[in-house]
């Protein structure tokens, strides 16, 4: 019916360009329907009742899917590349797997030896708990008495009551910046979206999906198997009555294929690993054919506004949407980087082009240590570099904010001291991402979201903005004082506290552009979590370790009577709960800055991805190891000294700038190295 969302929605910006989705994607998703609808068929003809449905995935995947067509569905960027006749092996094949390289593949096939696809982009999550479904399969959760929980946005009203907490966190607001920065390196989820067709052809140009369209009224009772889930707004709603506004556009997640019948599962467009897909992106491409590489000196492509002011390198693509006419007229463009979602907030496109630099930056070092190598060598071994440094920062300087010191230490999640290298490596963990971890546990941060954006000027004058006025408006950038004004801002203001206290720039003017509303993102993730099949929140707390959770009084044992209550006020059952509202909603664990829901689920995940990952920086005796003076540097490598050494207009930075300056944070000068802010060498690299 070519129901589409137009270019000045605001769930075009959501839809069309945040969570914009490959090609590779959308051909799986058809397969995904397919099992889907193949599932309701033997269900109905063999007279099983809905609650079967997980359990037929024991009857076995077919050994004619499992080694030809799931390895075409999986990875067929190199089955492209071997149709071409390139030099470039077939790694997602069985047995083409080079155990000697030193180098992961860029959509991390073959990371691991005994099952190469664990981990590896364009697979199906892991599943933590089976499935929760309506009918079993595909339909979105319902409450205990089969009725349909409650709207999504009456939840996000209930719990939030759009309220702004105070900033009494000991974070600084590049603490958020930097989670999502990581999470765009591990979880990227396609949704369905529309192939356009040209005299009865489908194209590659894809189109989002208007749910809220009236015309679809009459065929409600199919649009959830056909991919739309719109969330309805009561008309006493609190923001969106004012505009008149009754259903907030939600388009479902494409469904993953899989080799056996079972419950809808949802596909990771990322690899598992901390390999800093983000920067360097995750499809392998034709030699010479990397748009993001220069192919000079293990170089990346940037755009040049002067000889020492470097951003990353142009989308010159009006569709992409982040572009405008009016500053494409200009000569601005929107930017480009290894993750498509770059341009969706300034502070993170800010620290996008920080990473740039710092790849960039080691590669100079390297072509002087090693005067001898070409560019493929020197850009693998940058790229191999600046994947440990941010594994490094990411294990030393961010997850102790999160998680409990204790519960790090006892789960071997803290990092090796000096030269120190460790066998940690277990090829039977599975690196792959946890639905719940992607779709609930690992959105925390979308809590910490301040209302505005800060820039501080070298002279200390302060300028705020409206966070919803810069999402995809990095113009910003152009200005070559605006990366120190952004860094200054991000480490000198503080985040908000995790809880269900959802700042309005954020509960209802996401992606707003020029209209007076957008998206409510609590609203969006308590549906994706229901479009996912997650299963109510008591099941995860049991999981957890809290199993004697039946009434509402019962959750006084995790949070305030506060939040109790306006989970009451909303939902019917205790067990209708859905796991993002709850577990946001949950009191802290001391020492940490989550309940201890996401904190159980955030400690299983992050333990499988440095558990399960051959090339972790810190392992030794494996074909991609360090050498022991190469890793004493490495354990020097902090974020701070990054930031110092790609921003020069900073001049001064805490030591841990994911936290507020203080006592024991203290603010140190980038020119002068200390033992605070160390230095690391790159001379242990030369050959």
């Amino acid at each position: 019916m070519g129901i589409v969302v137009p270019r000045d929605d605001p769930a075009f910006k959501h839809s069309g360009a945040f969570v914009r989705t490959d090609v590779i994607s959308t051909r799986n998703a058809k397969v995904g329907f397919l099992q889907d609808e193949s599932t309701k068929v033997f269900i109905q003809r063999s007279n099983l009742s809905t609650g079967a449905s997980s359990g037929l995935g024991l009857l076995g995947d077919t050994e004619q899917c499992k080694s030809k067509f799931l390895k075409m569905l999986v990875a067929p960027f190199q089955l492209f590349l071997a149709m071409l006749g390139t030099d470039s092996k077939a790694d997602s094949e069985g047995g083409t797997c080079d155990p000697q390289s030193p180098y992961r593949t860029m959509d991390g096939v073959c990371n691991n030896l005994q099952d190469p696809m664990k981990g590896a982009a364009f697979r199906r999550f892991n599943r933590i708990l089976l499935p929760d479904y309506y009918e079993g399969v595909s339909r979105l959760r319902r409450d205990v008495n089969g009725d349909p929980l409650p709207s999504a946005r009456l939840v996000s009203t209930s719990v939030n009551r759009m309220t702004v907490t105070p900033d009494d966190t000991d974070f600084s607001a590049l603490h958020m910046t930097f989670g999502q920065f990581l999470d765009h390196d591990i979880t990227r989820t396609p949704v369905i979206k529309l192939q356009q067709l040209e005299m009865g052809m489908s194209t590659n140009e894809e189109l989002p999906v208007k749910c809220c369209d009236p015309r679809l009224k009459d065929m409600e009772g199919k649009m959830e198997d056909l991919g739309c889930a719109p969330i309805d707004i009561p008309e006493d709603d609190p923001f969106y009555s004012n505009f008149n506004q009754t259903c907030m556009e939600f388009v479902r997640s494409s469904p993953a294929p899989r080799c056996s019948l079972g419950p809808r599962e949802q596909m990771n467009e990322q690899s598992a690993y901390l390999d800093a897909s983000q920067i360097y992106g995750v499809k392998p491409t034709i030699p010479v054919s990397d748009p993001l590489r220069s192919y000079y000196d293990g170089l990346l492509e940037n755009h040049e506004i002067s000889e020492d002011y470097k951003l990353l390198s142009l989308s010159m693509n009006i569709d992409d949407g982040c572009n405008m006419l009016e500053n494409m007229a200009q000569g601005k463009f929107c930017f480009r980087a290894g993750d498509g979602r770059v341009n969706e907030i300034l502070p993170l496109t800010f620290f996008h082009v920080v990473w740039l630099r710092e790849h960039n930056r080691v590669a100079k070092i390297l072509k002087e240590l090693r005067p001898g190598a070409g560019d493929e060598e020197l850009y693998q071994e940058s790229k191999r570099i600046v994947s440990a440094q941010l594994q490094h920062i990411t294990y030393n300087e961010f997850l102790p904010t999160i998680i409990p010191f204790p519960v790090l230490e006892a789960h071997g999640l803290l990092p090796q001291t000096g030269p120190t290298q460790s066998s940690s490596y277990n090829p039977t963990f599975d690196a792959t991402i946890a639905n719940s971890f992607a779709t609930a546990s690992f959105r925390f941060g979308h809590s910490e979201i301040r209302d505005f954006v800060k820039n501080v000027k070298t002279d200390g004058n302060v300028m705020e903005h409206e966070l919803s006025s810069f999402f995809f408006n990095p113009f910003e950038l152009y200005n070559r004082s605006c990366m120190g004004d952004v860094a200054r801002g991000s480490i000198s203001s503080n985040s908000k506290k995790v809880d269900q206290f959802f700042s309005p720039e954020v509960a209802g003017k996401l992606f707003r552009g020029n209209q007076s509303y957008g998206l409510d993102l609590l609203a969006l993730n308590t549906q994706r979590g229901r479009d996912h099949g997650l299963p109510g929140y008591t099941k995860w707390l049991a999981k957890c370790g809290w199993p004697n959770i039946n009434q509402f009084e019962d959750l006084s044992v995790v949070m305030p009577g506060e939040s109790i209550e306006a989970l009451r006020s909303v939902y019917k059952s205790v067990h209708d709960i859905d796991l993002y509202p709850g577990a946001i909603s949950e009191n802290h664990l001391d020492g940490g800055s989550l309940g201890p829901t996401f904190t159980c689920l955030l400690t299983d995940q992050f333990k499988s991805i440095k558990f399960g990952d051959r090339f972790w920086y810190e392992e030794r005796g494996l074909a991609g190891s360090f050498t022991r003076a190469q890793m004493k540097e490495l354990h020097q490598v902090s974020l701070a000294r990054v930031m110092c050494n790609n921003i020069p207009e900073l001049e001064r930075v805490q030591r841990f700038p994911l936290m507020k300056p203080g006592p024991g944070n203290p603010v140190l000068s980038c020119l002068c190295p200390s033992s605070l802010i160390p230095a690391y060498d790159l001379t242990p690299w030369r050959t």
